[in-house]
């Protein structure tokens, strides 16, 4: 198999039908049929989010969710990911020398202390 040129379907979207040209697309969007912003068919992507929740769940989810985005949390993460960007530089130099040298042991060892880095600074 040629991994640059032949698609070979994940077994979660094996059923689905696979449109491979333009004109496939121009007559499925022109069609009588098409639904605009249906999440039917990726159900296997969207089932249970809250794009396709209604009622109380919904509102439950959304409420959830909003405190994820609210000014508080944005501004936390703010202050948050230079930090995590600056060690994840820093780490990917000292991997990179690592396997560069031919000790990708020392490469994965870093790899770790530094994802348990990373994860100490979200909490």
């Amino acid at each position: 198999m040629n991994a640059r040129t032949e698609f070979v379907a994940p077994p979660y979207v094996a059923n689905m039908q696979r449109v491979d040209s333009y004109a496939d697309i121009d007559e499925i969007l022109r069609s009588d049929t098409f639904k605009q912003g249906s999440h039917v068919e990726s159900g296997v992507f969207f089932a249970g989010s809250l794009l396709l929740m209604h009622g109380q769940a919904h509102m439950e989810r959304r409420l959830l969710f909003s405190s994820l985005v609210s000014v508080y949390a944005i501004v936390g993460l703010a202050v948050v990911l230079p930090k995590i960007a600056a060690q994840t530089h820093q780490a990917h130099q000292r991997i990179a020398e690592a396997i560069a040298a031919g000790d990708a042991d020392l490469g994965e060892r870093r790899m770790r202390r530094h994802l348990a880095a990373a994860l100490d600074v979200l909490h």
